[in-house]
């Protein structure tokens, strides 16, 4: 194995959690946002359930839009922090990601779920044909009154935005195609492990 394919192994490896740790950082959002109601909540693999229920539609507004504030927070803080190691570099030459600069620039990327929930959304509306989704976009839409396209499509806009401005200004030439490879591989891969093999067993749904 050259040195290219072990760089291209150990991003791999690096990509690979970001799924776990970016959905149990959003629904840590949805409860601490039960929590600070006064209700009682359990976090599993891909949900976040409450135990005890929540006595109004607002209060239910609050415990749904947490999980996408502490989502956008985290990739707006990984941003800011990417900006700031971006402007700290020497050169393209010399300049190389130091293990700071790549954990923002993962933080960055938690933004990215936008990407799949618009993309199913499309699926389930004009491929099922079936009727409201289960994403948070989707029930914060219908609880302002909103078409689900607003926030769906605005968020996809917004990350689409982040994503180019990080991989084509803020990370060295030298290492784009490496990280768009192997992001696109490591996170996909890291979804499916996490959602079907070890996130139900790590982070059971409560019986």
């Amino acid at each position: 194995m050259n040195i290219e394919n072990i760089e291209y192994f150990k991003y791999l490896l690096k990509f690979l959690p970001l799924a776990a740790i970016g959905t149990i950082m959003h629904e840590f959002g949805h409860w601490l946002c039960a929590v600070f109601q006064g209700s009682r909540a359990i976090i599993s693999y891909g949900f976040t359930h409450l135990i005890d229920p929540l006595t109004n539609e607002f209060q239910y507004f609050i415990f749904i839009i947490g999980g996408p504030i502490s989502t956008w927070l985290t990739s707006i803080i990984g941003l800011l922090l990417l900006i700031l190691y971006f402007r700290k570099r020497l050169s393209d030459q010399e300049y190389k990601m130091s293990g700071g600069h790549q954990i923002s620039f993962f933080a960055t990327l938690f933004c990215s779920r936008a990407v799949f929930n618009t993309s199913m959304w499309v699926v389930e509306k004009y491929l099922l044909n079936s009727g409201v989704g289960n994403s948070d976009e989707e029930k914060i839409s219908v609880y302002l009154g909103w078409p689900p396209e607003i926030l769906l499509f605005g968020g996809l806009i917004i990350v689409i935005i982040i994503i180019l401005f990080s991989l084509f200004y803020l990370i060295p030439k030298s290492q784009r195609k490496l990280i768009l490879i192997t992001g696109i591989i490591g996170s996909l891969a890291g979804y499916v492990i996490w959602y079907y093999l070890l996130g139900p067993i790590i982070l059971p749904v409560p019986s």
